[in-house]
């Protein structure tokens, strides 16, 4: 779903449908998806379960904003945490996963 290998820091990754949203991968490889959903017509397909399975686990995965709690959990089965990153301006709770976000990130506490 998303080959990180053809993609260079700073480039936007737009999602195919039945997907919409983008991935950005950053100067560190860590790979932002910012926005994440699935289209109306096929939620409850078991569609996003299936794209965050085919995530790269090679590198961290940082998901800014996450509010809905059903896709938190999600996140959460699937090894994600919740953590502050800060980014330049402000700093932000993102759900993360991956060998490098321990040193970089702070945990937030459940």
């Amino acid at each position: 779903m998303i080959d990180c290998s053809e993609m260079t820091a700073g480039e936007v990754f737009r999602f195919d449908p039945p997907y919409d949203g983008y991935a950005m991968l950053a100067d560190d490889g860590a790979l932002w998806i910012p926005l994440f959903v699935v289209d109306s017509d096929r939620q409850g397909e078991g569609l996003g379960a299936a794209f965050l399975d085919a995530l790269p686990t090679d590198r961290d995965i940082i998901i800014p904003s996450v509010i809905n709690p059903v896709f938190r959990d999600m996140l959460e089965r699937r090894g994600f945490h919740r953590a502050i990153a800060d980014v330049g301006v402000d700093v932000i709770e993102v759900m993360v996963r991956g060998p490098g976000v321990e040193s970089e990130l702070v945990p937030v506490e459940a």
